[in-house]
């Protein structure tokens, strides 16, 4: 009789078991039940997206080698890369205006799909222009920058911007500023 119940409680189980197995399996043509796992999928651990400025026209940053990134500004793909072997991607995208969320997309298959945004920011030297100096040329020993290259019978002024000026130790003519 105990032998009968095991029997008859074996077949219950199986039954039940087969009876639910589509739901969270696949039924094999010879019956057996494969069960398929969404959670199978790796997670992309290594995504970052350097800052963006409205007068750029790369969005850069790490991902897993051999993943897609793809860029989408206002619901639109704007560019799309492959991330390369040392893991950072760069992908060519139309210049952004300050402020727009531009949303970046890294898959690869047998891994979930990520997405990251990052907000578009005002570059500080966009609209401003360079700023040329002249400094002393030929034999003049003289560390002084001055507005324009004729300025105090200069002779042989040589232009550059300010800051390389600077950078090169001359200082501004008091004259001239």
């Amino acid at each position: 009789m105990k032998k009968k119940l095991q029997s008859i409680v074996l077949a219950f189980m199986m039954a039940l078991t087969v009876a639910v197995a589509p739901v969270g399996g696949v039924i094999t043509g010879n019956g057996n039940v494969a069960v398929i796992e969404a959670a199978s999928q790796k997670t992309i651990n290594t995504f970052t997206i350097n800052s963006l400025y409205n007068s750029y026209r790369k969005v850069t940053g790490k991902g897993l080698r051999g993943a897609k990134v793809k860029a989408y500004s206002q619901g639109r793909l704007i560019g799309s890369a492959t991330v390369r072997s040392n893991s950072t991607y760069s992908i060519s995208i139309p210049k952004q205006p300050a402020g727009r969320t531009v949303t970046i997309k890294i898959s690869k298959s047998g891994y979930k799909t990520r997405s990251k945004s990052v907000t578009v920011k005002k570059d500080r030297t966009s609209g401003v222009s360079t700023k040329y100096v002249y400094v002393n040329g030929g034999n003049s020993k003289s560390k002084i920058y001055h507005k324009t290259a004729h300025a105090h019978n200069m002779e042989g002024a040589i232009k550059m911007t300010e800051k390389q000026a600077k950078a090169r130790g001359y200082r501004a003519c008091k004259r001239c500023w």
